[in-house]
């Protein structure tokens, strides 16, 4: 037998710590908080349009809050049934052949008597996550907007919740519309034109819980491009990391495995 022939190694290589997961999201076009809607319109038909994720969202259901604040928050939803409308899915399951592509959606709401027109009413996708964390960050006050060119600099506060498996960095998307934000489709690419930015602190927090809520704040300043953007939509993400753990496996040395690295995963 020949002496020089491979024989298999142990060494540390990297298994997956979970498997990939495109975070499911749904969005109205035309939300029922923006338009007259009350109990003596009946059944009155909203579209939106949504991403079904991977794994694949198993249905949609209607979550509503008394305020706009509680909403950005995903906090203190209003579970009073008599306060929220009913909601009549088409389609009742969601659908599509790539969990990222956008597919679109109506859903037929029914207000109850006493509705509360200030009502913010959101489309939230029921995804089977395991034990998994879903990250979440949004501003406490004013919208966003692009500072002036005379303005020095602006700050905005945020929160956040880094989930499981842990955001590891902050990142700020801009886009032309609200929808294309929410969707995440269209992205502002011609970044010297955009606002800079930067967080504090510079990474989220990794020794919080992961649903902890921890406080940073966004600083913009002005582009310095001779015809920046005067208007966009900004979209505040969390940068998940999806790398394994250490792992002892047997492994050929011939047919060398390195450090899987998974797409990083962006949320709002």
């Amino acid at each position: 037998m020949d002496s020089r022939r491979s024989k298999s190694t142990s060494v540390l290589v990297y298994k997956p710590l979970i498997n990939f997961v495109v975070y499911a999201r749904a969005v109205f076009l035309t939300a029922p908080q923006t338009v007259i809607f009350g109990p003596s319109d009946g059944e009155t038909r909203f579209p939106y349009s949504y991403r079904a994720g991977i794994p694949t969202a198993k249905s949609f259901r209607l979550v509503c809050y008394e305020n706009q604040a509680d909403a950005d928050a995903l906090d203190n939803p209003i579970t009073d049934a008599s306060k929220i409308p009913t909601a009549r899915f088409i389609p009742d399951v969601p659908v599509g052949t790539k969990g990222e592509d956008v597919e679109q959606g109506v859903v037929f709401l029914t207000a109850p008597a006493g509705y509360d027109l200030n009502t913010i009413c959101t489309i939230e996708m029921v995804q089977d996550l395991g034990e998994r964390i879903k990250p979440h960050i949004y501003v406490l006050q004013n919208r966003i907007e692009i500072p002036a060119p005379a303005v020095k600099m602006k700050d905005y506060a945020i929160r956040y919740w880094k989930g499981d498996p842990p955001a590891v960095k902050f990142l700020i998307e801009w886009y032309e519309t609200e929808l294309d934000a929410l969707l995440q489709v269209r992205r502002l690419t011609d970044t010297d034109r955009l606002p800079r930015h930067l967080f504090i602190p510079s990474e989220p927090n990794q020794d919080a819980e992961p649903d902890e809520r921890q406080d940073g704040v966004l600083r913009l300043y002005p582009s310095e491009h001779a015809n920046p953007y005067t208007s966009a939509v900004a979209l505040l993400c969390l940068g998940l990391s999806e790398e394994g753990t250490p792992d002892k496996q047997e492994v050929n040395p011939l047919k060398k495995k390195g450090r899987k690295t998974l797409i990083p995963n962006w949320e709002r």
